[in-house]
């Protein structure tokens, strides 16, 4: 936007000696910057040193380094303020520069025109472009000079939703924005009270979920060698996977003898390393069936939910071995299992 520079010079205090020599040691700088060409790093230091030592000399030079960056409405205004400030020193030279400049950016400076019809007006209304530049009341309707390019157009009431559009004008071009009327803004919602608590029941029973325990359906393998080095027996058959803890299992047993097994096994706690101990019914097919009853200890790798592996111990006994067989067993064992 157009900077309003008469105001902001009227409204400077006496420069100090410090604020003199920082803004003529910033002058030099920029000078050296424009002789360069690097406007961009010239303006700004133009800018602060008119800032603190307000001058004709310093405005036009910032006129024409805002003039060079392509901010024509800017270079205009500042322009229009150094002609002000020449005629008022007597200093011809810069009158002619500053009303040659004026006369050929005139044409060229782009307007922007903020309309407000009169159902859309509200005491509180603040109208800004580019969130910096206030537009207040008496310059609604009117053609405002402004710098070329994209610009963003803002207006805010209280108890109303801000209200953002963008715009972009060209040079020598007049663009006009019109302001909706802005839309209220809905209340918060109000929270509802808090619910007061039940009071405590007394001798509550809790209820009981019933929940069946699911089942899985599996195999297993497993290798028995003898301790006494009698040989080594394979066992294979079928098993029952109850709520992944329980484990129930019968099968053959082949070997220097023949026989089978009845068994149930527990999980003793989760993961992928869990110790299982269970009772076994060995049976002995020698002679005739001899029935014995064991335990077994070990150590059981879920390798995953569907296949592991075992290793153990386990200790039978026979109330009536076979002839040449022991009344006791113990056998170190090693298992893999499958489920499904």
């Amino acid at each position: 936007m157009v900077a309003l520079l008469s105001a902001a010079s009227s409204a400077h205090a006496e420069p100090t000696p410090e604020e003199r020599a920082l803004a003529a040691s910033l002058f030099q700088d920029a000078k050296e910057a424009m002789r360069a060409e690097r406007f961009g790093d010239a303006c700004p230091k133009l800018e602060e040193s008119q800032r603190l030592d307000p001058g004709g000399g310093t405005l036009l030079n910032l006129a024409l380094c805002h003039e060079k960056l392509g901010r024509i409405a800017s270079a205009w205004a500042e322009y229009r303020e150094a002609l002000a400030i020449a005629r008022r020193e007597g200093r011809a030279s810069r009158i002619a520069l500053a009303t040659e400049r004026i006369a050929a950016l005139e044409p060229e400076v782009p307007h922007v025109r903020v309309m407000v019809p009169e159902g859309a007006r509200f005491p509180e209304l603040a109208v800004a472009i580019d969130d910096r530049t206030e537009l207040r009341a008496a310059a609604w309707g009117t053609a405002v000079p402004i710098d070329p390019g994209p610009h963003t157009l803002v207006a805010k009431a209280k108890g109303r939703v801000p209200w953002t559009t963008p715009f972009e004008v060209a040079l020598g071009h007049t663009v006009e924005v019109a302001i909706p009327l802005l839309a209220k803004e809905e209340p918060p919602p109000t929270p509802p009270p808090p619910a007061s608590a039940p009071p405590p029941m007394r001798n509550a029973v809790p209820e009981l979920v019933d929940e069946a325990a699911p089942l899985r359906l599996g195999v297993f393998a497993r290798l028995d060698v003898d301790a006494r080095v009698r040989g080594a027996a394979v066992a294979l058959g079928p098993e029952l996977v109850v709520a992944d803890r329980l484990v129930f299992s019968g099968g053959a047993r082949l070997g220097p003898s023949f026989g089978g097994e009845l068994a149930a096994s527990a999980f003793m706690l989760d993961g992928a390393w869990r110790p299982r101990v269970g009772l076994v019914a060995p049976l002995y097919v020698v002679d005739g069936a001899r029935l014995g009853v064991g335990a077994r200890a070990g150590l059981a790798w879920e390798a995953t939910p569907s296949v592991g592996a075992s290793l153990g111990v386990e200790i039978d006994w026979f109330p009536r071995p076979p002839e040449s067989f022991e009344g006791w067993l113990f056998a170190p064992s090693l298992g893999a299992h499958a489920r499904f």
